[in-house]
Parts: structure tokens; C-alpha cells; sequence
């Protein structure tokens, strides 16, 4: 039994204490579940993880050697005063690799010098439009959409002005028409996409790439009709010409959820992560394995998003981007779980930032509303209403912004009560509209229950919880049932299925069944409640209890807790 002033302060000690015990119990050093390898202290699994992760450390620094060589190849360049052919082909291969690499927004400054090097040389307009139309994916990754969006306007007037040849001018000319669009729906504004989409004029003389790009367009705003039939058919077809696989799935993926079809975006993410580990560019694995993540999340699994993401912080996260999705699943997960130290310092301090800056609603959406949670926890109102307005000016529809919603009807001013509410009846108009028809009813139960209409907050919250239990948003109907002055079966599962700091300091010597009922009666709840959350029998709790006890060599539940200190 341990002392006061043995029990562990920080996430670290307890982490610590708990490998301490498995290895005691001669258990794996690490995940402290599975037996290790004769002779060594850690499991096949954890070892095969930690060869993973040291090959991953060695393509990053092979990646920053041959970084080296080709910036001191670049500097030797300019002294020699080489050909301006040389110099933009030294760029082109120096843009390319970092884009395929761990960071692919260090290729911006070079895909720039390339476009301002070839502005003045006549010979060189290809390469221009095709640092040009790199652009936009290039702003993209370091989250400022807005700026891709500019970024494809200038190329498409380049290309108008300076290309010649027919036929190039048409594919290279559709191209940077269609990375606007698609930008633009990313920030919300579907109405010159759709004109785009639904005029043949834009598809003729486009490339293969742009044929695919343009179909993958179509299907999108096939789903921001709600046409989920034609959509999923479309984002199908697109997928059978086999090149930018991820992409397709990533948006298949996002729109099938804003559809209702959680368990389709979840298919899809498990395709597109088995493509990006294959992917030349390193950056689409970590990418891929946050929104999988993110996703993960919303079916109520937090120990499969947790593996996930625990995956995804092995590779280098640094990209913008990359920054502002891992901070936003680090913080649903400490949410989630309960657990202020989980992932300490894969919240980026300047992600907020960067999210907002982006514009893209899928991105800052989720992470705004994360930080409206931490200042509304540290009782900071004003700070929680002015990251609401600030985020709500930016949503001009409400497809993905939906988490910001029911915090804007508990926080918000009563316009922006009444805004999120139009958003929302807007998007129910249209066909499959039953996220929106969840968080509609969601926001209608805080509404109510800030004016104090308690029969009324909770027959929305009744039908919100059943809603989101019908689309498999398990954690959300958590957040309704909440209001209901019980807990969900979500809640129920999440309570005894998740690995929490109190369970993982107890020797990993008991079953699963008696892991959960030991961590319920760590919380203090009694034997039936505990029998009411598990649904098995007041003499089975009992019976578990016994067991429990007399494994760890225990004769009370007050034993228990200090053993478990």
C-alpha cells in the first residue's frame, strides 16, 4: 500500500508508476498489456512501433541531409552565375521534394521564387503556370485558404495571358478554375462552384487530372444539394480512375457525414489510409490518420481515436495545417477522456490562429469550439463569447460547423442564437438533413433552458439525443442526453471502455469485466449503479468485487482506492 507522499503527481510519474507494476508483473514495459518477447522487456507490437518510429526518425533525417545538399547546390548557383534554365530546375526539384516530404509547406518560398524568376523570362511561361497552379494546395497546407483562392485567380490570369498552344491553355486554364472552386466550397461558398460545375463548356479540352478534379467537384456539389444518391455514385466513379486517391476519399469521407452516413466516412478513411501509407508524400499519412481521428471521435470509439492519433504524432505534424488538426483531436480527446494531461503539448499555441486564418470551415470550425470549451471551463465568458463571434462571421452555411453551434446557443448573443438557427433551417430544406435536423433540436434545448423552459429543453434534448443515436453519433448524443439529467448508452459505454488515469494505475492482473467494475467503483458509485451501467446483476457486481479484492490482496474498497493511489 502506498503512502501519501508516494502518490504520482504528474501524467509522467503515473505513467511511469504504471510501467513500473506491469513489468513487475511481467507484463509489457510500455503498453503494459500484452507478455514481451523472451529475453526483452517489451511486447512484438511495441517493438514493432518502436522500429516504426525509429525508421520514420531516419527518413527525416535523410530528408534534411538532401535538403542541405540542394540548398548549398542553390547557393553555388547563384555564384556561378549558371543559366536561369539551371536555376529554375534546381528550384523546381528542390520545390518538389520538400512538397512530397515530412513539410510540405517549406516548398512554398521555392514554388514563389520559381513564379518570380519566370515572370521575367519568355522562354519559361510552362513552368510558370505550373508553379502557378502549385500555389493554391501550397497556401492550402499552411491554412490560409483564403489566400488559395487568390492564389488560383492569379494563375488562371496568367495562363490567359501568357500560354499560346490550344490545347495547354484549356487543361492548364480548367485546372486553376477548378482549385478555386474547390476552395471556395471548402470556405463555404457554393454558388460559383455550382455555375462552374453545371457548364460543359469548363470540361472540354481538360486533362486527365482535370477531368478527375472536375468530377470529384461535381460530386461535392452533388452533397451540398444533398443529393447523397449522386453523390456517393459520383465520388465512386471518380475513385475508379485511380490517381489522387486520397483526396477523393477525404472529401467522400467529409461529405458523408454531413449526408448521415458516419459509417461510409468511416470506410473511407480506412481506404484512404491504407493509399496515403503507400503515398510518395509523407505529409498524407499524419493528414489522413487526424481526420480518421476526428471522425473516430464523433462514433463515441475514443480508445481507437486515441491509437490513432498516438500514431499520428510519431510523424512530424509541424505543416500548418497539420498543426491545427492535431491540436483540435488533442483537445476533443482530452475532453472525451477527462484527462488535462493527455498529449501534453501537441496543442500548437499558435493553432487558433492559424484555424481562423484558413477559413476553412472544416478545420477552424472544431478547434474554435474546443477553446470555447477550455475559456467556458476556466469560467473566461467573455473570452468564450468572442472566439464565438469571431469563428460564427466566418460560416456562411452549415455544413461542418456544427460544433460550434450548440455553443453558440448556450454562449451567443441572441443574433447569433437566431443566425445559427437560420443556417440550420436552411440546410433542413434540403434532402438528408438529419445532422442538421440533431443539432437543430440540440440548440433548441440550450435555447429553452437558458430561458429557464425546463419541459421544453428537455423534449428537445430527448429527440436530439435520439437523433444523433440513429445517425451513430455517439459522442454527441452524449452531450444531449446530458441535459436529460441521465446518462446515454454512449456515455455508459465511454465510462466503461475507456482507459482513464485512475484504472491504468492498477496492475493489468485482472480481466476486462474487472477492470470496468473496478474502475466505476473507484468513481464511488455503488454496486447497483455500477450493475445498472454494465446491465448484469446487482450478486455479478458483487461477485467481481470479491474477485478483484482478493487478487490484489485487498479486504475493502477504501483499500482499493489507496492501492490504487
Amino acid at each position: 500500500m502506498s503512502n501519501s507522499s508516494d502518490i504520482p503527481k504528474s501524467a509522467k510519474e503515473r505513467v511511469a508508476l504504471r510501467r513500473e507494476r506491469a513489468r513487475k508483473a511481467g507484463l509489457c514495459g510500455v503498453c503494459c498489456k500484452g507478455k514481451p518477447n523472451f529475453g526483452r522487456a517489451i511486447c512484438a507490437l511495441c517493438t514493432a512501433a518502436k522500429t516504426e518510429r525509429k525508421k520514420r526518425r531516419r527518413d527525416r533525417d535523410r530528408e534534411a541531409k538532401a535538403l542541405r545538399g540542394l540548398s548549398l547546390q542553390v547557393e553555388q548557383t547563384l555564384t556561378q552565375n549558371q543559366t536561369v534554365e539551371d536555376e529554375l530546375q534546381l528550384y523546381t526539384a528542390i520545390a518538389s521534394s520538400l512538397y512530397t516530404g515530412a513539410r510540405p509547406d517549406l516548398a512554398l518560398p521555392w514554388f514563389e521564387r520559381i513564379v518570380e524568376r519566370s515572370l521575367s523570362i519568355k522562354e519559361f511561361r510552362s513552368q510558370l503556370s505550373l508553379a502557378m497552379l502549385a500555389l493554391p494546395d501550397q497556401y492550402w497546407l499552411a491554412s490560409n485558404t483564403r489566400e488559395a483562392i487568390q492564389a488560383a485567380k492569379r494563375a488562371e490570369l496568367v495562363i490567359a495571358s501568357e500560354i499560346t498552344s490550344t490545347q495547354e491553355y484549356r487543361e492548364l486554364l480548367h485546372l486553376a478554375r477548378t482549385y478555386g472552386n474547390i476552395y471556395r466550397v471548402a470556405s463555404g461558398h457554393y454558388s460559383k462552384a455550382k455555375r462552374f460545375v453545371g457548364s460543359d463548356e469548363n470540361v472540354v479540352g481538360a486533362g486527365r487530372l482535370g477531368h478527375v478534379l472536375h468530377a470529384k467537384l461535381g460530386a461535392v456539389i452533388s452533397a451540398t444539394r444533398g443529393d447523397a444518391p449522386e453523390a456517393f455514385s459520383r465520388f465512386e466513379a471518380v475513385l475508379e480512375e485511380g490517381i489522387r486517391g486520397t483526396v477523393i476519399l477525404d472529401h467522400y469521407a467529409l461529405w458523408a457525414q454531413a449526408l448521415g452516413h458516419l459509417d461510409i466516412a468511416v470506410k473511407c478513411y480506412e481506404r484512404a489510409l491504407l493509399l496515403a501509407r503507400d503515398s510518395p508524400s509523407v505529409w498524407r499519412a499524419p493528414y489522413i490518420l487526424l481526420c480518421f481521428a476526428n471522425t473516430v471521435i464523433r462514433t463515441g470509439d475514443y480508445e481507437r481515436a486515441k491509437k490513432l492519433f498516438s500514431d499520428t504524432i510519431t510523424y512530424d505534424t509541424q505543416t500548418p495545417l497539420l498543426r491545427v488538426l492535431r491540436s483540435a483531436v488533442a483537445l476533443q480527446l482530452r475532453q472525451s477522456l477527462r484527462n488535462p494531461d493527455l498529449f501534453a503539448g501537441a496543442v500548437a499555441d499558435d493553432a487558433l490562429d492559424l484555424a481562423l486564418r484558413s477559413r476553412n470551415i472544416r478545420h477552424f470550425a472544431p478547434l474554435a469550439s474546443e477553446y470555447v470549451k477550455t475559456a467556458v471551463a476556466r469560467r473566461d465568458f467573455r473570452q468564450a463569447k468572442s472566439l464565438i463571434t469571431k469563428a460564427l462571421a466566418m460560416v456562411p452555411k452549415a455544413d461542418h460547423a456544427w460544433e460550434l453551434f450548440p455553443l453558440t446557443a448556450q454562449y451567443g448573443t441572441p443574433q447569433e442564437v437566431e443566425r445559427v438557427k437560420f443556417l440550420l433551417r436552411e440546410r433542413m430544406k434540403l434532402p438528408n438533413n438529419d445532422v442538421s435536423s440533431a443539432y437543430y433540436e440540440l440548440c433548441e434545448a440550450y435555447s429553452c433552458r437558458r430561458r429557464k423552459e425546463r419541459v421544453a429543453a428537455r423534449n428537445h434534448a430527448q429527440r436530439a439525443a435520439s437523433a444523433f443515436e440513429r445517425l451513430g453519433w455517439r459522442h454527441q448524443q452524449t452531450e444531449a442526453s446530458s441535459l436529460l439529467g441521465r446518462r446515454s448508452l454512449a456515455t455508459r459505454d465511454a465510462s466503461v471502455t475507456q482507459s482513464t488515469t485512475i484504472l491504468s494505475d492498477l496492475p493489468f492482473t485482472l480481466t476486462s469485466r474487472e477492470k470496468q467494475v473496478a474502475e466505476l467503483a473507484l468513481r464511488g458509485l455503488t454496486n447497483r449503479v455500477i450493475a445498472d451501467l454494465l446491465t448484469i446483476s446487482e450478486r455479478t457486481v458483487e461477485s467481481h468485487m470479491t474477485s478483484i479484492l482478493n487478487r490484489l490482496g485487498l479486504r475493502s474498497r477504501w483499500q482499493l482506492m489507496k492501492f490504487s493511489q
